[in-house]
């Protein structure tokens, strides 16, 4: 399969979407269509449709042997915004809703034992990050 759909959590028109992103072709557009509610953004320059598992079992379900499905921003660790109280990826910058690990276990279970190609990728904290960390815990506990 050479060809890739990248599904993105984004928060678009006031509410969270799932990004359905791919280099142009006549197929995958044919096909997207068939996808409920599913709309083309121009600010993203790829279709969309609600962030709701049902929409996505149906993308998953019409995609599955068309093109690799990419859902490792679906998976991601975002970082949460002390002022919005929501999640904001400073790398992507964009606002994500997470999934915990156990959703996207059990989505990648559900998937695989359908025959779908399932790429999820995990981060960890770097060796920098756990250090600052530590320092600033040590600092915090210093002030009591």
């Amino acid at each position: 399969m050479e060809k890739k759909i990248i599904l993105k959590r984004v928060f678009h028109r006031g509410r969270w979407r799932i990004l359905i992103s791919f280099d142009y072709d006549q197929g995958l557009s044919v096909l997207i269509r068939q996808v409920e509610n599913s709309r083309y953004s121009n600010t993203y320059k790829s279709w969309y449709v609600d962030d709701d598992e049902a929409v996505l079992k149906q993308v998953f379900a019409i995609f599955r042997d068309k093109a690799e499905i990419d859902i490792s921003y679906l998976a991601k660790e975002p970082v949460k915004s002390v002022e919005t109280g929501l999640y904001y990826d400073k790398v992507t910058k964009e606002f994500l809703l997470p999934w915990s690990v156990l959703t996207v276990d059990s989505m990648s279970d559900y998937f695989s034992s359908r025959d779908v190609e399932v790429i999820v990728t995990r981060t960890a904290p770097t060796d920098a990050l756990k250090s600052a960390r530590k320092e600033l815990g040590e600092e915090i506990r210093s002030h009591r």
